[in-house]
C-alpha cells in the first residue's frame, strides 16, 4: 500500500499537468482559497482512491473541490481549533478563581486530546470524503469504528513513514520538492487512507469525479 501510495503522483498520461497546477497550488496555501481546493483535491483522492480507481483524479470543476475541500475544513477547525480555543477559556475563567488551579491543570488535557485528533482526524475525514456528509466525522459510532479498525492503525502507521521519506527526499533534493509539497502529500495521503477505506469498507464509493 506504501509504495503505491509513494508512486501514485507519477500514474496517468496527465501526471506533469496535474503537478504543474498542484504547484501552483501549493505555492499559495497561505490564501485561504488554494489551500481549501487542495483540500478538496485530497478528498477527491481519497474517494476516488476507494471507489477503485488506480490513477489521481484531476483538479476539473474547482467548485467541486472548494465544497470539498470547505467540508474537509471544517472538521479540521472542530478537531483542532475548536477544543484549544475551549480549553483556554476554562483556564481564563479558572485564573480568577480565589485559587487559580485550572491554568496549571488545563495543559494536561491539551496532549491527549491533540493525539487523539491526530490519530482520528485522517478516518473520519474520509468517511466525510466518500460520504459527502461532513456530520459524520462527529458521530461517535464513526470514530469508534474507525478507532477500533486495525487497517486503519496500519494506514496511519505507514502514512508517518511516507512523511518521513518525503522529508528525506526533500533534503536529498535539497528542498525542490517544497515547490509541490503539500500537492504530493495530499495525493500520497488521499491514496493511502481511500485504500485503507476501501479495505475497511469495501468498494462503495462514487469514483466518477471530473478530471482535468
Amino acid at each position: 500500500m506504501i509504495e503505491d501510495s509513494l508512486a501514485h503522483p507519477t500514474k496517468g498520461e496527465r501526471r506533469l499537468r496535474r503537478f504543474l497546477v498542484g504547484a501552483v497550488l501549493s505555492l499559495t496555501t497561505i490564501f485561504i482559497v488554494p489551500f481549501i481546493l487542495l483540500l478538496g483535491y485530497w478528498a477527491r483522492t481519497v474517494r476516488e482512491s476507494a471507489g477503485g480507481s488506480d490513477e489521481p483524479p484531476g483538479f476539473g470543476n474547482p467548485g467541486e473541490l472548494f465544497v470539498d475541500g470547505s467540508k474537509v475544513l471544517g472538521v479540521v477547525l472542530m478537531y483542532f481549533v475548536a477544543p484549544v480555543t475551549l480549553i483556554g477559556l476554562v483556564a481564563d475563567i479558572g485564573s480568577l478563581a480565589p485559587v487559580p488551579v485550572l491554568p496549571e491543570v488545563v495543559p494536561m488535557f491539551i496532549a491527549p486530546i491533540f493525539t487523539a485528533a491526530i490519530y482520528l482526524f485522517p478516518g473520519t475525514a474520509s468517511k466525510v470524503a466518500t460520504e459527502g456528509d461532513v456530520m459524520l466525522a462527529f458521530n461517535l459510532d464513526v470514530i469508534r469504528d474507525v478507532a477500533e479498525r486495525r487497517a486503519y492503525f496500519f494506514a496511519n502507521l505507514k502514512c508517518f513513514v511516507g512523511l518521513l521519506l518525503f522529508f528525506g527526499a526533500t533534503l536529498l533534493t535539497l528542498g525542490v520538492l517544497l515547490v509541490a509539497l503539500p500537492y504530493l502529500l495530499a495525493v500520497f495521503s488521499g491514496r493511502l487512507y481511500g485504500l485503507a477505506h476501501r479495505e475497511m469498507y469495501g468498494d462503495g464509493s462514487e469514483t466518477d469525479s471530473p478530471r482535468a
